[in-house]
Parts: structure tokens; sequence; C-alpha cells
């Protein structure tokens, strides 16, 4: 009995040795596996915070994009307002040059009839020249016959005065 329970305590306590060799390496496991996850965990911090890192500039490039996209909208707004102003001096543009067309004919029919205007001023003034010319040589026929009158009349006096 001796025997056998030296035999069972030899069997238990090669047991218990393959046991406290099992912790043992359990325990190696265990501390190889939180290592393990200590890397882990690093890494997992480490891509939390590249991912955070990247978050914020997804954010910062949706802001810069939406500050693009209304600078966009507002240079689209621009280029219509700019469209309309051009269509509007287009228009403004053709009505000034039609209208400009309408004086430059109407200046040639002024000018015209201001050259006709000329033409009849012109005639009538040589209609009056003519009538002068015929008042002036009456004014002269008469002038000669009022002169040779008077004459004749002095010259008649002063015979009398001799005479006398």
């Amino acid at each position: 009995m001796v025997c056998l329970h030296e035999a069972q305590q030899n069997g238990l306590c090669n047991e218990v040795e393959q046991l406290k060799a099992n912790i043992a390496e359990r325990g190696k496991t265990v501390e190889a596996l939180n290592k393990k996850l200590d890397v882990l965990k690093l890494k997992y911090d480490m891509l939390v915070a590249e991912k955070d890192g990247l978050d914020a500039k997804v954010q910062m490039l949706i802001a810069e994009m939406d500050s693009k996209d209304k600078q966009i909208k507002r240079l689209d707004e621009d280029t219509r307002q700019m469209h309309i102003e051009c269509v509007e001096l287009t228009i403004g543009s053709e009505s000034a040059q039609e209208l400009v067309d309408e004086l430059r004919v109407r200046v040639g029919e002024l000018e015209k009839e201001v050259g006709k205007q000329r033409i009849v001023i012109s005639d009538r003034a040589e209609e009056k020249r003519e009538p002068i010319r015929q008042l002036c040589f009456s004014l002269e026929h008469y002038r000669s016959g009022y002169q040779e009158l008077r004459q004749a009349f002095v010259g008649h006096k002063s015979r009398a005065v001799l005479a006398s």
C-alpha cells in the first residue's frame, strides 16, 4: 500500500510537475499574447490617430470643396450678371448705332436743305444786287443831272451878278 501510495504520489508529483510546466508554458503564452496585445493596441491607437488625422484632413478638404463650390457659384452668378450686362450693352449699342445712323441721315438731309437755302439766299442776294445797281445807276444819273442843273443855276446867277 505504501508502494501504491508512493506510486500514486509519484504519479501525482509528476502530474503536478507537468501541470506546473503546463502553467508556466501557458504563462509564457499569456505573456507573449499580452505583449502581442500591447503591440496590437499600440498599432490600433496609431491607426485610430491616423484615422482621426485623415478624418480631420477629409473634413478640411470637404470645407475647402464647399468653399470652392461657393466661389464657383459666385463666379457663375457674376458671369451670368456680366452676360446680362453685355446683352444690355449690346442692345444699347445697337440702339445707339441706329440712332446715330438716323441722325446721320437727318444731318445729310439738313445739309442738303442748308445747301438749297444757301443757293436760294445767294439767288435772292443776286436778285437784290441788280435793283441796287439800277438804283445806284439812277442815283448817279440824277446826281449828275442835279449837278448840271446846279451849275447851270449857279452859272446863271453869276451872270446875273456880273450884269448888275
